[in-house]
C-alpha cells in the first residue's frame, strides 16, 4: 500500500509538475485502479490500469475514441492520456451519479438518448472491435468454460451472419460507465471503444445492467430508436444478449485464471446463469 502511494504521488508530479494536496482511492473499476487527487485546489480522477491490462484493452484505439468524440459532450474532460501505459486524467465531477446509484425512472431514457448521441456521429476511427475475435481470444485463455462449446455456437453464428459495423460504439455499458449530473449525462472509458454493429451497444447495456423489467426495457429503447423499430427486434435482442452473456463469461473466467480475484469468478457464474436464462427464453 505505501508502494502504491508513493507511485501515485510521483505520477501526480510528473503530469501535473506539482504535488497533490490530497490522494484519494475510488473504488471503482476492474481493469484500473482510480484516484481523486486534489493538484491546485483542483480535483481530478487519475486512471491507472492493472498490470498486464494491455492485452484485454487497446489505448491506441481509446484514444482515437476520445479525438472523435471531444466535442460531442458525451465524456468529462479528458487532461492528459497516455496511449502507450493507458493512464489517463480526467476532471472530477463533484455530484456525479452512476447508474445504479441513479434512483431516477427518467435514467432508461437517458441512456437511450446518449447512446443514440454517440451512434449519431456516424463516424468510424478504423479500429473495429471485433466481437468474435474478442471471443476467440477470452476462450482460448480459458481452460475450463463455464458454458459448453456445443451451446455456445448458435450465438456465435447468429453474430456472424447479422453484424453489421456501421460506426463508432463503446462497446462497454457497465454501470460505472454510465454517470449522471444535475448539468449533463455523461458515458465514461472508452478503452474497449471501436467500430462495431450499433446492436452490441444497445444489448451491452441491456445485459451488462440486467435490464429485464419490461417497461424499463421499453422506455430506453424508445428513446433510442425513436419510435421507429428495427424488424424480428425483441427475437434479435435475445440472440446479441446471450451472445454478451458467452463474451463475459468467458472474460470474466480469463480475469479469475489470471489474477485469482474472487469478484471475477462471481461475474462468470452470474454470466452464465443469465446464458442459461436467455437460452431458456428462445426455446
Amino acid at each position: 500500500m505505501l508502494w502504491e502511494g508513493f507511485m501515485i504521488e510521483n505520477l501526480v508530479i510528473k503530469i501535473f509538475h506539482q504535488q497533490a494536496s490530497s490522494i484519494e482511492k475510488l473504488e471503482k473499476g476492474l481493469t484500473n485502479k482510480n484516484y481523486k487527487v486534489i493538484v491546485d485546489d483542483k480535483a481530478y480522477v487519475v486512471r491507472v490500469p492493472y498490470k498486464n491490462s494491455e492485452h484485454i484493452v487497446n489505448y491506441r484505439s481509446e484514444k482515437k475514441a476520445l479525438d472523435v468524440i471531444q466535442n460531442a459532450g458525451l465524456d468529462v474532460n479528458t487532461i492528459y492520456f497516455n496511449e502507450k501505459t493507458g493512464v489517463k486524467v480526467t476532471e472530477y465531477v463533484d455530484d456525479l451519479l452512476g447508474f445504479n446509484e441513479n434512483k431516477s425512472f427518467d435514467k432508461y431514457e437517458k441512456v437511450g438518448v446518449l447512446m443514440r448521441k454517440l451512434h449519431d456521429l456516424n463516424t468510424r476511427i478504423h479500429h473495429e472491435f471485433d466481437p468474435i475475435a474478442t471471443f476467440k481470444t477470452y476462450r482460448n485463455h480459458v481452460s475450463n468454460p463455464m458454458i459448453l462449446d456445443r451451446y455456445a455456437q448458435p450465438f456465435i453464428d447468429f453474430v456472424k451472419k447479422n453484424r453489421v459495423v456501421s460506426t463508432l460504439c463503446h462497446n462497454d455499458w457497465v454501470p460505472d460507465n454510465i454517470c449522471f449530473s444535475k448539468e449533463k449525462n455523461y458515458l465514461l472509458d472508452y478503452e474497449y471503444a471501436g467500430d462495431n454493429d450499433p446492436m452490441f451497444d444497445i444489448t451491452s447495456f441491456l445485459s451488462e445492467n440486467n435490464i429485464t423489467n419490461p417497461i424499463h426495457r421499453k422506455v430506453f429503447l424508445e428513446a433510442y430508436f425513436k419510435n421507429d423499430y428495427p424488424k424480428n427486434l425483441e427475437k434479435n435482442l435475445l440472440h446479441w444478449e446471450g451472445f454478451h452473456h458467452l463474451l463475459w463469461c468467458n472474460w470474466a473466467l480469463m480475469m479469475y485464471q489470471q489474477r485469482e480475484t474472487p469478484i471475477y469468478l462471481s461475474i462468470a457464474e452470474e454470466k452464465k446463469q443469465a446464458f442459461e436464462d436467455i437460452v431458456t427464453k428462445l426455446q
